[in-house]
């Protein structure tokens, strides 16, 4: 058996997806909607919004160590800080690399617009 953390997550067996798929979409849209075979989660069906929301959050924490990995390197005197656009086309270049392996090719091409 597995424990679902998140209030609100229902839980679909295959079949029931397979009978009942458009009312399990639907669902999903409201709420993450765990895919169960044989009594163990494979997959789980979300919302775009919350996709979006995590994809977001991703890229956040991703930019937040790149920050915080130049710094280190300032702070050590190994590297001098960087103007802003050199600074982001070095984000953009180990960015794009790892994104895109990492994002499959649904989310390939998408990006969100700098604040």
């Amino acid at each position: 058996m597995f424990t679902v953390r998140t209030p609100g997550t229902l839980v679909a067996t295959i079949s029931e997806l397979k009978k009942h798929t458009r009312e399990t979409v639907d669902a999903a849209k409201l709420a993450p909607v765990v895919i169960v075979r044989d009594g163990q989660p494979i997959s789980t069906m979300i919302s775009m919004e919350l996709l979006e929301v995590l994809e977001e959050a991703l890229e956040d924490r991703q930019l937040a160590k790149a920050a915080m990995d130049r710094l280190a390197a300032i702070e050590a005197g190994g590297e001098v800080p960087l103007e802003h656009g050199d600074f982001w086309a070095q984000v953009d270049a180990r960015g794009a690399h790892s994104a895109t392996a990492q994002a499959g090719p649904i989310a390939r091409g998408t990006r969100r617009t700098r604040r």
